[in-house]
């Protein structure tokens, strides 16, 4: 199941992820869902969620 980032409120910046076994996360632009799907593991996710939430990735 994809969702919507929280922070893809401002197009042209849509960005959706899905959780996959394997502890991966996929990330796709939500413009193009037939596009190109980036594959990251879960903690590099995370590190790039918490990243952002402290202003580290602007």
């Amino acid at each position: 199941m994809w969702w919507k980032s929280s922070y893809s409120n401002n197009p042209p910046d849509c960005v959706e992820v899905a959780r996959v076994p394997g502890a991966r996360v996929l990330v796709r632009d939500s413009h193009d869902p037939g596009g190109a799907v980036i594959g990251v593991s879960l903690r590099a996710w995370r590190e790039f969620v918490v990243g952002v939430g402290r202003g580290e990735l602007g």
